[in-house]
């Protein structure tokens, strides 16, 4: 329709000609035991929210947390055991937790 630029179905609600080229997400994580350390700022039992790109696998979560390698001997998602290559979505809620031993 004319008079909207182009950017909208003549509903007078405008659109974007593309799609979001950097979609994001929320995901919500605790860390759990030593894995703590990496976020001091978060309080002792609480999780933080972190805004990720959209579609972003467990592993690359590890990466953007600047989790060293290995670490993460446990990751639950929504209550769930998963993989590293698992893929993440919307407002998953992500526990992660090391290698534990005892004695």
């Amino acid at each position: 329709m004319m008079g909207d630029g182009g950017q909208g179905l003549g509903d007078g609600v405008p659109r974007p000609l593309t799609p979001d080229p950097y979609p994001l997400m929320t995901v919500h994580i605790k860390l759990y035991a030593g894995l703590r350390r990496f976020k001091p700022d978060v309080p002792l039992g609480a999780s933080f929210a972190c805004t990720l790109p959209k579609d972003l696998t467990l592993a690359r979560l590890f990466e953007e947390l600047k989790l060293p390698s290995g670490i993460v001997a446990i990751a639950l998602v929504n209550g769930i055991a998963r993989e590293r290559e698992y893929v993440l979505r919307e407002d998953d809620q992500v526990a992660l937790w090391p290698p534990i031993a005892g004695g």
